[in-house]
């Protein structure tokens, strides 16, 4: 739906993807190789070509895709483009602090957690329940040992 709200009746102009989606697979040529910690670092595109845009170069390109281009053009002129790496650069930098109240580090390690917790659920689907409880409980004595 998101994608049909920004490209319109084209669905082949931008395609957004998330990173926090069981789905998402950074080894998907699609994905360009972005790992979470690279996408949630810094936003990244990959062209149908499969070149992987970082930073500015991705919001000019998206708004030239939807034909606003205009917006970001300036972004690329010479007397601008350093000053507006250098901003990006530092809203990047304290993103996820701003509008996830978490630092990028600990995004990644709840992030792992997440697919690990994944990994044992799904390579238990036909152990006995007793095989389960005894596999997340030595994952709970694993992680207090950690944290101590």
């Amino acid at each position: 739906r998101r994608d049909a709200y920004i490209n319109g009746s084209d669905s082949r102009k931008l395609k957004l993807t998330d990173l926090e989606s069981a789905s998402y697979d950074p080894t998907d040529a699609a994905n360009g190789g972005v790992s979470y910690r690279d996408g949630m670092a810094e936003i990244h595109a990959v062209t149908s070509a499969g070149q992987v845009l970082k930073g500015i170069p991705v919001f000019t390109e998206a708004y030239q895709r939807v034909k606003l281009g205009w917006l970001f053009s300036m972004l690329e002129w010479r007397a601008v483009r350093p000053v507006a790496d250098l901003g990006y650069t530092l809203f990047a930098r304290y993103r996820t602090i701003v509008t996830r109240g978490s630092t990028l580090d600990s995004l990644v390690e709840a992030y792992e957690a997440k697919q690990a917790k994944t990994l044992i659920d799904e390579s238990c689907e036909t152990c006995p329940p007793s095989a389960m409880s005894q596999t997340q409980s030595t994952k709970g004595q694993a992680e207090t040992t950690t944290n101590q």
